[in-house]
Order: structure tokens, then C-alpha cells, then sequence
């Protein structure tokens, strides 16, 4: 289990639903240390920062006001990127296992710039890592071999350019999202499928990344997301008491919370969850991304994790296991 300490909230100032405000904050970084000692060894704790920081325009450039996300990152690259270092650098003193950006409105190059930058500026350890967090439901601007970038906006494709992404900018996780000012968010294994989700984790172990998804799900999602291969899920809403009407989150309700446990503790001990289990293991180490038959592995696993077919996982497991 992992415990991740965000700061969600749908509201402005007067507490009125604010659309135009991202639904997240950044952390307290001293109750992040508290959090981490009330956790110590016992579980790994995550962070979600959000977006990074950008650029305050000056009041001499008042036609700069109107400037989007990629205009204020072309015109200043480092004040995001140094930021963001020194966020991450504070969590990982705490001794935080993960620290999570949210890329919304960069460009692709862009993206790919601001990994590399931050990898260089951020104080961590061989075993902190740095994750990027893409919401599906937001086109990206693929600006990597075009002088006019192509926007990508179907959620498949997303996914797949934040696989691209986050390898080529040398971070650790990639997370796909589907949050929104919905309420409960659209789950993103109802956006994307099953399928879709088993050939990206596929794709993301081969490449080295370790995953993560999150947005609007719930136990049955879980175990779908196990049977994936899905190295993490991040559940919220459901694990909270709620106000439906007013969006808001109460306190975590330990019901709710065991129930999401179990569920995931059945779906890893079923054939479909072993088998996945056993593919992330032989990607992880190169067994499976070294040898002639490597993609067929890949491909049987695929076939007989969709039709759940019992005699051919049996087989598959005893395969991959000799």
C-alpha cells in the first residue's frame, strides 16, 4: 500500500466551484514531514505538487497577461523547472518515495525540457523517483518533428505519447488521469478499457517506466487494473466520506478502505493477476525484452489476460516460469 498526500479541491476563495481554478493545490511540506513520521518504514508516501509554478508576468507587459501554459514556459523555462526541483527536493528530504508533476498545457518538447530539467536541478536518492501525470482528457500539443505542432487529443493517444514522453525525459513513473470537475471523475478504466490499459502497461514495463492511474475509480476497477498489470491506482473519492452536491471529501472512511484491499488482494492471487505479476517481473529484470520470443510472450499474456480463459493462463504460467 502506498499512502499519497494531495491537496484537492473544486473551490475558489469564497468556496463557490471554480472552473477556471485546477482542481489541485500544492502540499504543506511541514505536514508532509509529520505525515512521513507518523508513517516512517511501515509505507511509502507519495506526493502530487501539480502543475509546476510559471512565470509572473509584469505589469510593463500587459499584453503577455493572456499568455497560455506553453507561451509562458518558452518565455521562461527555468523558474518552473527550478521550482518544481525544490519542491520535489524538500518531499524527498522527508524522506518521500515519489513526487508527481502534472504536465497540462506543455507541448511535448516542452515536456520533454522540463524533465530534463528538474532531473538535473532535484537532491534525491537512487530509489525517489519522479513521476509525470497525464489527464486524458486533455489534447497535447506534439510539437517533436513539426514546425506546427499536431495536437493529440483522442485518450488512447495521450497515453501512448506519455509513454514517449517520460522515457525520453528520463523520469521513473508515468500516470494517466482522468480527473475533472466532475463528481465523481469518469473512472479511466471505463475511458480506456481494459485492453487498452493491459497493451500500455505492456509497452511501459518494456520501456523501463513503472505506471500508475488514477481518476474516479472504485474496488471493481481495481481489480481490473491488477489483472492490467498496473503497478499502482490511486483511489480518492470513493475511499471518503462525501458531499456529492457540494464536491467535497470528508473524512477517509477504514471501511471503504479495507474493502478496496481485499478486492486488490484477490485480484493478484487469481490466474489473471499472477500471470501479470509475472510478466512485470520478467520485463523488469530484461528477461522477457531480450529473448527472439520476447514479443510473443508479450502476446500470448495479452490474449489470455482478455479472455480469462483458465487452462490457457495455467499454461502461460508455467511457461514463463520455466
Amino acid at each position: 500500500m502506498i499512502v499519497h498526500h494531495e491537496v484537492i479541491t473544486r473551490t475558489g476563495p469564497d468556496g463557490v466551484r471554480d472552473l477556471e481554478l485546477a482542481p489541485y493545490r500544492i502540499i504543506d511540506i511541514r505536514l508532509n514531514g509529520i505525515l512521513r513520521l507518523h508513517a516512517a518504514d511501515d509505507v511509502p508516501v507519495t506526493v502530487y505538487a501539480g502543475r509546476p509554478n510559471f512565470p509572473v508576468i509584469g505589469s510593463h507587459a500587459p499584453a503577455a497577461a493572456g499568455w497560455s501554459v506553453a507561451e509562458a514556459y518558452r518565455a521562461d523555462p527555468v523558474t518552473p523547472s527550478h521550482t518544481a526541483a525544490a519542491t520535489a527536493s524538500a518531499a524527498f528530504a522527508n524522506g518521500v518515495a515519489d513526487v508527481k508533476f502534472s504536465f497540462d498545457g506543455l507541448t511535448a518538447s516542452q515536456a520533454v525540457d522540463f524533465m530534463r530539467r528538474v532531473d538535473d536541478a532535484v537532491d534525491r536518492r537512487p530509489d525517489q523517483q519522479l513521476s509525470t501525470q497525464f489527464n486524458v482528457f486533455r489534447p497535447v500539443i506534439d510539437d517533436r518533428d513539426a514546425a506546427v505542432g499536431i495536437a493529440t487529443a483522442e485518450p488512447a493517444a495521450i497515453a501512448d505519447l506519455a509513454l514517449d514522453l517520460t522515457h525520453a525525459g528520463g523520469w521513473d513513473r508515468v500516470t494517466l488521469d482522468s480527473a475533472s470537475h466532475r463528481v465523481p471523475s469518469l473512472p479511466l478504466m471505463d475511458v480506456l478499457g481494459l485492453a487498452t490499459i493491459a497493451h500500455w502497461v505492456a509497452r511501459a514495463h518494456g520501456l523501463g517506466l513503472e505506471t500508475y492511474i488514477s481518476g474516479g475509480m472504485s474496488e471493481q476497477h481495481v481489480r481490473q487494473a491488477t489483472h492490467a498489470g498496473v503497478d499502482g491506482v490511486g483511489l480518492g473519492w470513493c475511499l471518503h466520506r462525501c458531499d456529492a452536491d457540494a464536491g467535497t471529501a470528508d473524512v477517509l472512511d477504514g471501511e471503504s478502505v479495507r474493502r478496496v484491499i481485499a478486492a486488490r488482494n484477490d485480484a493478484e492471487h487469481s490466474l489473471q493477476g499472477r500471470a501479470a505479476q509475472l510478466l512485470a517481473r520478467l520485463q523488469a529484470t530484461g528477461v522477457a525484452a531480450t529473448g527472439s520470443d520476447a514479443a510473443g510472450v508479450i502476446t500470448m499474456w495479452l490474449q489470455a489476460m482478455l479472455s480469462g480463459e483458465q487452462n490457457a493462463l495455467e499454461l502461460l504460467i508455467r511457461d514463463l516460469g520455466v
